[in-house]
């Protein structure tokens, strides 16, 4: 009971020292940053967590560089891996998309913006070059970017997500076959839905240093 007591004195602490901070303004104009992001169409934690196979060769989560003009905002998402041992590989991605700031609070703003993303991926296996294959998706992520201070930001996004359909490509043998599409493990279809990540997908975080 004192254990709990104690818990419970250290959470109200917690609680009195958040409301009493000051807020910080949201706004951003002329600030640039650098943090993380995950896109709407990377893959979520549970199907992570879950151990299939069929997991998609890019998941397209990295390195973001955003810049603000006004209410419009400017991001560049980069991210590359490398395989090594028997089944050699790289894959990677470039995502640039734009935001507009809808709502702004005294600490939150509520963005509504549109991304693309290119993504490739090539496997070479026991010295055999599998070819590349190529991936293109389109999002429009509605985002919520909260500022713990004026330099540090979370934030978390939800929207809808386009995968275009992989390009054909031509084999050894001279015979067009459809390729896995490195973004979704689809071949050659269409894929709409509504936030792919299911929940990790969408967050991220960035430190503002202009």
């Amino acid at each position: 009971m004192l254990k709990l007591c104690h818990t419970l004195s250290i959470l109200a602490l917690a609680c009195l020292t958040l409301a009493t901070a000051p807020a910080w303004a949201a706004n951003v104009d002329g600030k640039a940053g650098i943090g993380f992001e995950e896109t709407l169409t990377s893959v979520g934690l549970r199907q992570t967590l879950m151990g299939t196979t069929d997991l998609p060769d890019v998941r397209p989560s990295g390195l973001a560089a955003r810049y603000w003009i006004g209410n419009v905002g400017l991001e560049a998402i980069v991210g590359a891996s490398v395989k090594f041992g028997q089944m050699l590989g790289h894959s990677g991605f470039v995502a640039l998309g734009a935001h507009y700031a809808a709502f702004r609070a005294q600490d939150v703003n509520l963005t509504i913006g549109a991304r693309g993303i290119f993504a490739w991926a090539n496997t070479n296996q026991d010295d055999h070059d599998l070819g590349s294959r190529y991936g293109f998706a389109v999002e429009v992520p509605i985002r919520v970017e909260y500022f713990f201070t004026s330099a540090f930001a979370i934030a978390g996004a939800v929207g809808p997500v386009l995968h275009f359909p992989s390009p054909w490509r031509t084999d050894r043998t001279g015979t067009a076959v459809a390729v896995r599409n490195p973004l979704t493990t689809n071949v050659g279809s269409w894929d709409l839905s509504l936030t792919r990540g299911e929940f990790s997908g969408g967050l991220g975080f960035t430190y503002y240093f202009l």
